[in-house]
């Protein structure tokens, strides 16, 4: 029998609870997952405060982890790492406009960096903002700041804000410019930024719609927001019902359908100009290691790693082609979006 809630945000008491789903880390609480059937939105509930939140996030969280601090494109001689620089060069230079050195321009080796570009976007990159030439770009929740340890690397002035203070000290050490407090309380001035840019963290905002007003506010006349969420319209939600890891209740407060976050974001005054599906392996099937530990209760750790893209080259090597075939019908993990501000 259906269950029928009040919609938060507009009042339908039509609201349907699609899930009941036990809490992933701790396990000993249950969320709900509801959506509205007259303004789309997928949200869960209850909704924790932001002044409680902080409890469900563990100190060995991923993005709060100190991070790699090498080149992105390094000065290796082996025949491997030229050929990986190679490649990112072409996606840098060939998609995102950034400027590269020792780039070959022959005319018959540029062209086809340029087609090798468009295919490997999915594998490197993908996640990157596009350049602006010395332009300046907010991380949102950067965690330790793996992202903008990059950007500053290939030319950004780099800023971010991070509530996590553990997360932020790390950042710190290592030179980058982070703000310990959400977004709201930075003040930043107006049309400050070039690029706004939330990697997996929308969803973890309870006042989502009061941050898009204030990144159009701190943006630049044609500023860009740029998005990665967890897709809800995937084949693997589809598939896995409540057990998909893109739920994550209660850190995850809404969750993404790309035709509710475009319009989400028109709403709030932004004009989607990308919209992205990223066939990278770890895109397909990112809950299959979680899953495992479930279905075992983690009496097999050792196992685990076999349903692990990034530690099994098999597994990668089977993914890489259905998941340009799941991005083909936009149906990967994530949905990446590109907005310009209106202004």
């Amino acid at each position: 029998m259906k269950k029928y809630i009040t919609c938060k945000y507009c009042n339908d008491p039509k609201t349907v609870i699609i899930h009941r789903i036990k809490e992933r880390v701790f396990k000993n609480e249950y969320f709900e997952i509801a959506k509205c059937p007259s303004c789309g939105i997928i949200y869960t509930c209850p909704q924790i405060s932001k002044d409680e939140i902080g409890k469900y996030y563990t100190g060995d969280y991923y993005s709060y982890q100190p991070f790699d601090t090498s080149s992105f494109i390094s000065n290796s001689k082996s025949f491997k790492k030229k050929l990986t620089n190679l490649l990112k060069k072409a996606v840098l230079k060939e998609i995102y406009g950034y400027n590269v050195t020792d780039y070959p321009q022959t005319p018959i080796i540029k062209p086809l960096l340029k087609f090798i570009a468009i295919i490997f976007q999915h594998q490197i990159g993908y996640y990157l903002p596009p350049f602006v030439g010395n332009g300046r770009v907010l991380d949102v929740g950067c965690g330790s700041g793996t992202l903008l340890y990059k950007l500053k690397e290939l030319g950004f002035d780099t800023h971010g804000v991070e509530p996590s203070q553990k997360a932020s000290e790390w950042s710190k050490e290592v030179g980058l410019n982070i703000k310990s407090c959400d977004l709201n309380e930075a003040k930043y001035p107006d049309n400050y930024f070039d690029i706004v840019n939330y990697s997996h963290v929308l969803e973890h905002l309870p006042d989502l719609f009061e941050n898009l007003n204030e990144t159009k506010r701190i943006l630049k006349k044609g500023g860009l927001i740029t998005i990665d969420v967890p897709n809800v319209s995937s084949l693997e939600r589809i598939i896995l019902g409540k057990y998909w890891l893109g739920w994550d209740p209660p850190r995850h407060y809404f969750h993404f359908t790309p035709e509710f976050l475009k319009n989400t974001l028109r709403k709030h005054g932004f004009n989607v100009v990308k919209e992205l599906y990223p066939a990278d392996p770890r895109k397909v099937i990112p809950t299959a290691p979680y899953l495992w530990d479930y279905l075992t209760k983690c009496k097999y750790p050792k196992l685990r790693k076999y349903f692990d893209p990034d530690k099994n080259t098999v597994l990668r090597l089977i993914l890489i082609p259905i998941g340009y075939v799941l991005a083909f019908f936009k149906q990967t993990a994530s949905i990446i979006i590109w907005a310009e501000v209106k202004k």
